[in-house]
């Protein structure tokens, strides 16, 4: 960034927060006053949201660092629980892209040794590596790693959250076209004040270091504001801020400014529903600076007809630097899913999406007007047994349609997963 960049960078974070905090004030302290304090409902993003919709994996991954199932067992050293867990997953599959316009079929083979554990009563770590192997030569061989360290407490009317995540990967992505390695660190601080049983006000301030290997490095520093006030018990309404700021190696740095509408509807045990909404203004900070004014959103709707039967709409709009060099990626996302358990023993589960991604310039130098639409369908059918062994098939089919030559593609995937959670 040049010195004029970083001072208005500067000049915008320090304008906006003072009025920030202004807008929380003003909203919660007049209705702070001798009531209950609960804690408020979590308007948190997911960390992993930016590089789920921009690193579309081409071909199905193991699952890498997760919480394993609840032990009736204890593996005690100390203070500290140990969980150590393990997998194992085949797929096979065609239409895997090893580089724009060149579709190969493979096997792949990934396995991978874990151990979860729980530090008192605060504090939570899994790492995770993963060996993947592909019959195909035109693939190389991998060695990635998960690691995650959470931590959680609560004092007084204080709810507080920290997590680091680290994501080593090596896999085919959609935006490329090809065979990626990725490192990735994501930092998240969360704390929200409840001052009675309405009114609270959350913050979010959340790091994201993305570096791949041949492609645009994407850092992003964000810090996002909600003020809430619970309408009843089953409702939580919400309106804030959020501001990030994205500094990219070879390209423009750019900035987003968004105003955000949050709705968390819980009407009975069998309903939920979560939306999110707002406007962004996103600047390029090039010469002469640009900007852009984009709808933003995200919504998911969860039923449960029945104690076997879990259904889930989700929609999505966000707006993002690209991996392509000088380039911005706008993706649009719904998605339908079902969770069904059959014969007592056995979990079915269907997710079906429709993804469009339209890729826009920074700069007048870069050549871009890609759009993709991506179009997929997982199914899978697991059981557990003798409480700590899980077993599964799965079948994956996805399907590109893009108007840029060598990004197009259809890929069906087949295969089974084992793991043991201690």
């Amino acid at each position: 960034m040049n010195s004029a960049t970083v001072m208005d960078f500067n000049k915008r974070i320090f304008t906006a927060l003072p009025g920030l905090a202004l807008i929380g004030i003003l909203a919660l302290v007049p209705a702070a006053l001798a009531q209950p304090v609960v804690a408020p409902l979590s308007t948190t993003p997911a960390l992993a949201e930016r590089q789920a919709a921009a690193t579309n994996s081409s071909v199905s991954t193991a699952s890498g660092a997760s919480t394993p199932a609840p032990s009736s067992k204890d593996l005690r050293w100390g203070p500290i629980n140990f969980r150590p867990h393990v997998s194992y997953r085949y797929l096979y599959g065609n239409g895997i892209q090893a580089s724009p316009g060149n579709t190969k079929e493979t096997g792949v083979h990934s396995f991978s040794p874990g151990l979860f554990a729980e530090l008192g009563s605060h504090w939570t770590v899994d790492f995770t590596p993963t060996w993947t192997y592909y019959s195909s030569s035109a693939f190389r061989d991998t060695v990635g790693l998960a690691g995650l360290l959470n931590w959680a407490t609560q004092y007084k009317i204080w709810t507080l959250s920290a997590a680091q995540s680290y994501n080593i990967s090596d896999s085919p992505l959609v935006e490329t076209g090809s065979q990626t390695k990725q490192t990735s660190y994501i930092t998240n601080f969360n704390a929200t004040i409840a001052f009675n049983s309405r009114y609270s006000l959350e913050t979010a301030l959340t790091q994201s270091l993305i570096f791949s290997e041949g492609y645009a490095n994407v850092r992003t520093w964000s810090v996002r504001e909600m003020a809430h006030r619970r309408v009843t018990a089953r409702l939580d309404t919400a309106l804030g801020i959020d501001y990030s700021y994205t500094a990219l190696d070879r390209t423009p740095d750019m900035g987003s400014l968004q105003f955000l509408g949050n709705l968390t509807w819980h009407p009975t045990d069998q309903f939920n529903m979560s939306l999110m909404a707002g406007l962004e203004n996103r600047e390029i900070y090039a010469k002469p600076t640009t900007s852009k004014l984009n709808p933003v959103y995200s919504a998911s709707i969860e039923f449960s007809p029945v104690a076997t039967t879990q259904l889930g709409v989700t929609a999505s709009r966000s707006t993002s630097a690209s991996f392509l060099d000088g380039q911005i990626l706008e993706s649009t996302r719904y998605g339908l899913t079902l969770n069904q358990r059959l014969l007592k023993r056995l979990h079915f589960s269907a997710a079906l999406s429709h993804q469009e991604s339209e890729y826009s310039a920074t700069r007048t130098s870069t050549t871009a007007g890609r759009t993709d639409r991506i179009e997929s369908l997982n199914l899978g059918l697991n059981t557990v047994f003798l409480a700590r062994i899980r077993t599964g098939l799965t079948y994956q089919h996805n399907r590109n349609k893009s108007n840029i030559p060598g990004f197009a593609f259809s890929s069906s995937q087949i295969g089974f997963e084992i793991s043991y959670s201690f």
